[in-house]
């Protein structure tokens, strides 16, 4: 936890700002969402390396921020709502979520290859829209994150 709140803390995003003393990790993106993306990437980059070696240095770059952006994304809580944050670069970097009192219930997806990889849907709906406020794809350990959250909200 300390970590984390250095890491926000280090890219000025905590400093004064309304989160509350327990912020809990509750998971990152798995494996499998780098799979789809980074092949595709790698083809291109193939492609651009073959074309020109200068267009090949710029999907090298573009690989890396595909890959910087997807480790980005980070579900947590605190005791004022459950929140995302996402984003590699100072103008993208923010937080979306949900607060408590207008937290409704969260579920997740799984099938025969997220029940096998740990890679679960994530979705979280709102209580007076009942529309799904959080949706994240290929979150590890999904259905656990998922249980946490619905226990700790029905412990409050």
């Amino acid at each position: 936890m300390n970590n984390f709140l250095q890491e926000l803390d280090s890219i000025f995003l905590i400093k004064n700002s309304s989160f509350g003393s327990s912020v809990k990790i509750l998971s990152r993106k798995s494996f499998t969402a780098y799979i789809v993306p980074m092949g595709v990437w790698f083809f291109a980059w193939l492609i651009s390396m073959a074309i020109s070696g200068f267009l090949g240095f710029l999907m090298t770059l573009a690989g890396v921020y595909i890959f910087l952006h997807i480790r980005s994304y980070v579900l947590f809580m605190d005791d004022k709502g459950l929140w995302v944050f996402r984003g590699v670069f100072s103008w993208q970097r923010g937080f979306y979520g949900v607060k408590w009192v207008d937290f409704d219930e969260s579920l997740f997806y799984q099938n025969f290859a997220s029940w096998a990889l740990r890679s679960f849907t994530i979705l979280v709906k709102n209580k007076y829209k009942k529309e799904v406020e959080i949706e994240l794809k290929y979150m590890h350990d999904g259905d656990k994150v998922v249980h946490q959250i619905n226990n700790f909200f029905l412990s409050r």
